[in-house]
């Protein structure tokens, strides 16, 4: 396995760490939410195998989960399973993930929506460095060199990506943390599209872009050293070429950008309207219950608790609030 797709898978790894809320960027960065699956993606399209693809998912998928649930690491004698078994588990789905992203990388997806016709050089037997294959479709012509240039190529990585994400925050595996989405948190604009589309049109947006900047490394590797790509062209004409045909997909983007954030500015604008309203208490007791034990983390929320009753029903005139809160590591076990 070549070195530099393991570095790649190790870097895309910590940048998806460093896109969603962490210590350095509490509410996410999202300009690693823009490039951060990239140098995955190109990774995976330079592996040689699927068996290659799949080491190379199952390193991305451990790393990535462990650095971004990093608190798992401190559940002391549990962390084994907490932080231990969930990475390995989620390197060996992400080689299931990395599987359909190789294909979709190496897939002339032009291919299956245009006749292909196959013409070879001066002769039958004409070396395939020689070959140049055409795509008729409507009576039109529509000639690609494929599989390097690709306008499908990035929608098919973002979607299957897309697909991943929601398929990890649902049913059993159920744990929606650490999609890509998380790195725009702080960019209400760009969230407001939530509403119809979910998160996960937001991870779909993000990786898109990811997977646009994979293709166009593509282009500028490969549009000049590659003569069999565009036989008889100038290796200038061949990266014109090839770039035309990646502006296509950037082009999209770009209008998805543009629809986000107008979309975004015009529901700002405009609030929901308030229907109604619930009093609630949330109580945050900031005690470690592995250092300081669990009858003194209990003792603080509950005269945090009486704290806030006094300072509710003052500020309120309400005698209790309809829900009282508590955080999930206030008791260590079951409580009846």
């Amino acid at each position: 396995m070549h070195s530099m797709n393991v570095l790649a898978s190790l870097l895309s790894a910590l940048l998806l760490a460093l896109a969603v809320p962490n210590e350095l960027a509490p509410y996410g960065n999202a300009f690693a939410g823009f490039i951060c699956l990239t140098p995955y993606f190109l990774a995976i399209r330079r592996s040689r195998s699927y068996r290659g693809a799949a080491v190379l998912g199952f390193i991305f998928g451990s790393l990535s989960h462990a650095v971004s649930s990093y608190w798992l690491y401190y559940f002391k004698d549990f962390a084994f399973w907490t932080i231990g078994s969930t990475s390995i588990a989620y390197g060996l789905l992400h080689m299931l993930v990395a599987g359909f992203l190789r294909w979709a990388s190496v897939t002339n997806f032009e291919g299956l929506f245009w006749k292909s016709t196959l013409s070879l050089g001066t002769a039958p037997t004409a070396p395939v460095s020689s070959r140049r294959t055409n795509f008729t479709r409507l009576g039109s012509n529509y000639s690609i060199a494929t599989p390097y240039f690709s306008v499908l190529r990035p929608f098919m990585l973002a979607l299957g990506w897309t697909v991943w994400e929601w398929g990890k925050s649902i049913g059993f595996l159920g744990y929606p943390w650490g999609l890509v989405a998380y790195g725009l948190n702080n960019y209400p604009r760009m969230i407001q599209i939530v509403d119809g589309l979910g998160v996960y049109g937001l991870s779909f947006f993000l990786a898109l872009a990811s997977a646009l900047l994979a293709e166009l490394g593509a282009v500028l590797s490969r549009g000049s050293t590659s003569g069999n790509l565009y036989p008889g062209s100038t290796p200038g004409k061949r990266f014109l070429q090839g770039l035309s045909t990646w502006s296509r997909g950037a082009l999209i983007w770009v209008i998805m950008f543009i629809w986000f954030a107008g979309y975004g500015a015009y529901k700002l604008a405009r609030p929901t309207p308030v229907v109604a309203e619930i009093p609630l208490l949330l109580i945050q007791h900031n005690a470690d219950s592995w250092m300081d034990g669990e009858l003194t983390a209990l003792n603080t929320a509950v005269r945090l608790s009486r704290q806030g009753m006094e300072q509710y029903q003052k500020e309120t005139g309400l005698t209790k609030p309809a829900l009282l809160v508590w955080s999930e590591t206030v008791l260590r076990r079951p409580f009846t």
